[in-house]
């Protein structure tokens, strides 16, 4: 059976309660460049804004003191990250979470042995987010080392629907 296609091309068209930009609010924002041992339990800031790779479009807010993304829109959103995880002399077990709020969205998993072994983790879905929540990214149950080099660290959201 031969696949169908319509005659057409089909264009997603910015709902009119959302005409102050072209295209679904999105951000992406990359890491400025060290290698750091990320404390447990605590939000990691080391986002560069300012990176040319970096944006925040629609409405997108990030605080460079408090490490968070705010979502501009009620909505479906695309959240994904990536991180460069460091082994340290001994066994490293490494979990960051990307939180929203309070809420446990993904969590990026790579456990390492000891020695010179580097690994990058990622992930990403679709969640529905409020006006307000705020994205960020956590190690939880062990300090972390992760590289912040540039395209080594980075996280970012964007909406698919409102």
């Amino acid at each position: 059976m031969q696949a169908q296609y319509p005659s057409q091309a089909v264009y997603l068209e910015v709902p009119p309660q959302y005409p102050q930009f072209l295209s679904m609010p999105s951000a992406h924002l990359e890491s400025h460049g060290e290698r750091k041992v990320c404390p447990k339990d605590e939000t990691i800031t080391h986002w560069n804004p300012n990176n040319p790779k970096s944006h925040l479009l629609g409405g997108f807010h990030y605080n460079t003191h408090t490490g968070v993304l705010t979502v501009p829109y009620t909505g479906r959103y695309y959240v994904y990250a990536q991180v460069f995880f460091v082994a340290r002399l001994f066994l490293s077990k490494n979990r960051v979470f990307v939180m929203a709020g309070n809420r446990v969205l993904l969590m990026i998993n790579k456990d390492l042995p000891g020695g010179p072994i580097e690994e990058t983790g990622s992930a990403g879905g679709v969640f529905i987010l409020s006006a307000g929540e705020q994205i960020s990214l956590k190690p939880t149950i062990y300090d972390t080392a992760l590289w912040f080099g540039p395209n080594h660290c980075y996280f970012g959201a964007y909406m698919i629907s409102p």
